[in-house]
């Protein structure tokens, strides 16, 4: 497809240029040329009004395009070329959500999302395989991950033109993977989001200003946090009011009734909170990171598959643990619909490969396990208040059961005699016997309070 290639930085307003389809290069705009609307003038929350936009601003013809639905924020569309079958993905960010109207998101975010992939599709570091012309599926030898291809960007109205990384994602995939696909994925996953954390330069995110952040990435980051104890005194009203069946879940949720717990709760998330969302600034952080948000292409004759990482908006400077407490939980939650075993399923085979590429460059012991303190928080936090919620994927019948989970390694890693392996979010892990003991040591033995 013919996309104007534009730095997101360059301003756009009075730029008059197109591409011409037979030399793919920047031409001036001729004056036998129809007039055309300005970019303002077009609602890009509606299908016809991205056609028009396409065929008169990019003089684009012969494309077909279709909405897609499932996400969240954006509005997406699939843009296809008859004649070569080439497709692309454009996303429009309007100042509410796609989703929920009532629900506003400052459209900015579009812009740290542009601007991650324009240095991620410039880094040789990345794989960029499929842009090369003449791939196709059967030319996938080995599983491996990248980042979404960045084609163009119209920072003025928010539009952007990426790769399409396919139909399907990790999520809906799951099911349809043989055992040795989900170990063979996980593992690939944890080495890139590994390399993502310790590798990327902070300014990817920052840009020529030191303190630039996604504002809108670290308020979501900060949405779980926010919103325990409110999801912990909604089972706590259930458990009262004889309405909540699972017995384990009341049993568990019993003492929080006491105000007094509850606040001693509510304290510790607060502080916990403001030390890894507020205070730490270490990384570069997806933002987003669960199997929703990885697409798959693949070779069914050699069981390997292109993993595609999309939607960036909320990519942040932060605490490398909150991407992966998030994907971990989500992880977790895949493995337990499908009956996978802990050791053997997606989270353990993500976990053994992230630390095996990083975790030794966590600096001291002691660091090492404040990080994997903080990692299993976030696991338990998510667990706890997404699973029940309508927009989660997570089969209702079993939010009761993770809530339950969360809540027993919530409060264990919050004591003073913590226990990793009843954090099932290190599952697997080589030496976790040695790190059990050595955590232990450090932390010291007592009950909690």
């Amino acid at each position: 497809m013919t996309t104007l290639q534009v730095s997101p930085k360059t301003a756009l307003d009075g730029l008059d240029v197109e591409i011409s389809p037979k030399t793919n290069r920047i031409d001036a705009d001729h004056t036998d040329k129809p007039p055309r609307r300005d970019k303002s003038a077009y609602d890009f929350k509606e299908r016809a009004d991205v056609r028009s936009f396409l065929e008169e601003h990019y003089q684009l013809t012969n494309f077909n395009i279709e909405s897609l639905l499932g996400g969240t924020a954006n509005y997406v569309y699939r843009v296809t070329e008859n004649d070569t079958e080439a497709t692309r993905i454009i996303k429009h960010a309007a100042p509410q959500l796609a989703s929920n109207h009532s629900f506003s998101l400052s459209p900015e975010r579009m812009d740290f999302e542009a601007d991650m992939l324009m240095k991620r599709s410039e880094d040789k570091g990345e794989c960029h395989c499929s842009t090369v012309q003449g791939f196709n599926t059967s030319t996938i030898e080995k599983t491996h991950v990248h980042t979404a291809h960045f084609e163009s960007y119209e920072r003025d109205i928010k539009l952007l033109c990426i790769e399409d990384g396919g139909n399907k994602n990790l999520k809906d995939a799951y099911k349809d993977l043989s055992p040795a696909e989900i170990q063979d994925i996980g593992t690939e996953l944890g080495k890139w989001l590994a390399n993502l954390h310790s590798r990327t330069p902070l300014s990817n995110v920052s840009g020529a200003e030191s303190g630039r952040n996604n504002s809108t990435g670290v308020a979501i980051a900060g949405y779980i946090y926010k919103n325990l104890i409110g999801t912990v005194k909604m089972f706590c009203d259930a458990v009262g009011a004889g309405t909540l069946s699972n017995k384990a879940l009341a049993d568990h949720l019993q003492p929080y009734s006491d105000p007094e717990k509850l606040g001693r709760l509510s304290k510790r998330i607060d502080k916990h909170a403001d030390d890894v969302i507020g205070s730490t600034r270490k990384s570069v952080c997806h933002g987003d990171f669960w199997p929703g948000n990885i697409l798959l292409r693949s070779n069914t004759a050699s069981k390997s598959h292109i993993l595609t990482v999309v939607d960036w908006e909320l990519a942040r400077i932060g605490n490398s643990a909150t991407d992966i407490g998030q994907f971990a939980a989500e992880a977790m939650i895949l493995d337990l619909v499908n009956n996978n075993h802990h050791e053997e399923g997606l989270c353990a085979a993500f976990m053994r490969a992230y630390f095996k590429t990083s975790a030794v460059d966590i600096g001291s012991k002691e660091s090492l396990y404040a990080w994997m303190t903080q990692i299993a928080i976030h696991y338990a936090v998510h667990l706890i208040v997404w699973p029940h919620r309508k927009v989660h994927w997570a089969p209702k019948e079993e939010s009761a059961t993770l809530a339950v989970h969360g809540l027993s390694v919530l409060e264990n890693a919050f004591s003073t005699a913590p226990d990793i392996k009843t954090w099932t979010v290190f599952s697997g892990l080589a030496g976790l016997e040695d790190i059990v003991s050595e955590f232990r040591l450090k932390r010291g033995d007592g009950a909690d309070e």
